[in-house]
Formats: C-alpha cells, structure tokens, sequence
C-alpha cells in the first residue's frame, strides 16, 4: 500500500508540482527561503496555572509566511504542506524534554466533518514518528 501511495504521490507532484506559499517559488511549499525569513517566536508564557504543562512551544510568530501556510493547510485544503510544517516543529523542539505521547487538539465534529481531516493531526503524526513516541489523538475530547 505504501508503494502505491507513494507513486500517486509522485504521479501527482509531476502534473501539479508544489509551489511556496510564501514566495511561489517551484519544487517546495515552503522554500528554505521563505523558512529562513520566518520570525522564531521566544519561549510562550501561560496565563493561569490550569494547564498540565510548565512551557509551550512555537517555530515561528503566527505572522507573515507562517500564517500563509497555517491558513492554506486549514483553509484551501492544502494538506500536503504538513511534513514541512511538522520539520519546523520539531527543529524548534527544545532538546532537553522527554515527551510521553503527541497529542493533536481535536476539532468540534461539525468543523471536522466541513474539512474533513484535522489539520492539528497531520502536524502532529510526523512529530510523533520522528521522535518515536505514540500518536494519541483520542486522548483529548473537545466539549
């Protein structure tokens, strides 16, 4: 199966080849460019103490390219960006934490149901692969 997918994929980048958000350039839809002009954002603080977890973490400030690609990938169903957008995710991993599971935020079942995948999902798979720890995406629910 894997094989397959893996063909369509090709078969499907040589009709309609990957093209950057940020600047059109061919071949990526994120150039190391436009990576490389991102703005990386300084350690976030949480408001209140309701949260199960000291710190969190962003590659880059919710501006600019970066918003460019959050919004193609939720809004204009760009889903094959995900892999480049996860490879900036772990690159700003702080090296000295031990994670127990990745955990994508779910959506509100009308949401999914409009969209048809959860863009937090596809981010979060490839995180959880590359650093060899479960995938858990039942362990929220959304009320």
């Amino acid at each position: 199966m894997t094989l397959l997918r893996e063909s369509f994929k090709k078969a499907i980048e040589l009709v309609l080849p990957a093209h950057c958000v940020g600047c059109g350039t061919r071949g990526a839809y994120l150039c190391a460019s436009c990576i490389e002009g991102l703005a990386p954002t300084d350690q976030l603080t949480l408001r209140n103490d309701a949260f199960a977890f000291d710190t969190a973490t962003a590659p880059f400030t919710y501006d600019g390219v970066a918003r460019t690609a959050v919004h193609h990938l939720k809004f204009r169903n760009l889903r094959a960006i995900a892999p480049a957008m996860a490879a900036q995710m772990l690159l700003a991993m702080p090296f000295d934490i031990t994670l127990d599971a990745v955990v994508p935020v779910p959506l509100h079942r009308s949401r999914l149901r409009e969209r048809g995948y959860n863009q937090s999902e596809l981010l979060a798979a490839p995180v959880a692969r590359v650093l060899d720890v479960p995938l858990r995406p039942n362990l929220l629910k959304r009320i």
